[in-house]
C-alpha cells in the first residue's frame, strides 16, 4: 500500500490546473514583451507583472470551477485506491457536462 503525500499535486488545486493555465496565458502574450522598444530589465519586469495581473483578473471563473470539480474526482479516486498513486487521472468531461 502506498500513501499519497499530504501535499500531492493531484490534490492541490493550484498545481492541478491554475498555475499551468496562468503560465500558458502569460506565454501567449510574450510578444508584448518582445516588442518593447529599448527593453531594460526593469521595463521587462514591469511589463511581465502587468501581463500576469491582467491574466489573473481576466481568468474565467468557470475554469476554476472545473478545476475544483476535477479535484473532487481525484480525491475520490485516491480514496478508492486507499491512498495509492493515481496512475491514470480520471476525467469526467466536466466542461461538457456543465456546458463550459
Amino acid at each position: 500500500m502506498f500513501s499519497q503525500p499530504r501535499n500531492s499535486p493531484e490534490l492541490n488545486m493550484l498545481d492541478l490546473g491554475f498555475w499551468n493555465s496562468i503560465k500558458a496565458a502569460v506565454r501567449r502574450r510574450t510578444h508584448e514583451i518582445q516588442s518593447l522598444p529599448n527593453p531594460t530589465h526593469g521595463l521587462i519586469q514591469q511589463k511581465m507583472w502587468e501581463i500576469v495581473k491582467q491574466v489573473v483578473e481576466e481568468y474565467d471563473p468557470a475554469k476554476l470551477f472545473s478545476i475544483a470539480v476535477q479535484k473532487q474526482v481525484l480525491m475520490e479516486e485516491c480514496i478508492r485506491l486507499n491512498g495509492g498513486p493515481i496512475v491514470k487521472e480520471p476525467h469526467i468531461g466536466i466542461r461538457q457536462f456543465w456546458g463550459l
